[in-house]
């Protein structure tokens, strides 16, 4: 019983940056680690602010998936005219922090996705000569944030096949091995 959860919580991450920090920086999602060439692409429309879920630890209880999800948002700047790049790039980080420390991404009263406050929230310049030589600045924002999805409604009143039929679609095995069901 998938419901989407984790993926309307991905889109809401860009979404909800996005709309705190309009036009003035280019919000993108990322799929995960990157290196110095995606850094540059990123930094030819910067300032910009890329997004990435990097992992997590989860838990079932019931009906309920917990998910301690591991994001990351790295802040990427450019000298401009105005404004050296480390200057530039430190109102962003301050907006950044305040984004993480108070919003629940747009899920503070939905019936299906439950978002708890950010924790861990740790920072990172991570200047190197390659950035360097590039004009670029890069920042390191990461944190966690508890995400529940609701999957179904009173688990624990369903019936043992229904609920052997939900554990097994939740853990389908790998070809080949063997399920032991039980008697």
């Amino acid at each position: 019983m998938v419901n989407n959860g984790l993926a309307r919580f991905r889109l809401a991450l860009e979404s909800v940056t996005a709309q705190w920090f309009g036009d003035v920086v280019r919000v993108s999602l990322h799929s995960g680690t990157f290196g110095l060439d995606e850094i540059q692409r990123y930094g030819a429309k910067a300032p910009a602010i890329v997004l990435t879920i990097n992992g997590d630890e989860s838990c079932r209880r019931g009906g309920v998936l917990q998910i301690e999800l591991m994001i990351a948002a790295f802040i990427i700047t450019t000298d401009r005219n105005d404004a050296k790049r480390d200057a530039s790039l430190l109102p962003i980080y301050e907006r950044l922090l305040w984004l993480v420390h108070t919003t629940y991404w747009g899920f503070d009263n939905d019936p299906v996705v439950g978002v708890k406050t950010a924790t861990k929230v740790k920072s990172r310049n991570m200047y190197d000569s390659g950035l360097d030589e590039n004009r670029l600045a890069l920042w390191g924002v990461q944190w966690e944030q508890l995400v529940t999805v609701t999957g179904v409604e009173n688990y624990d009143s369903l019936d043992d096949f229904r609920r052997l039929v939900l554990d097994y679609d939740n853990m389908a095995p790998v070809d080949g091995q063997i399920v032991e069901l039980p008697q």
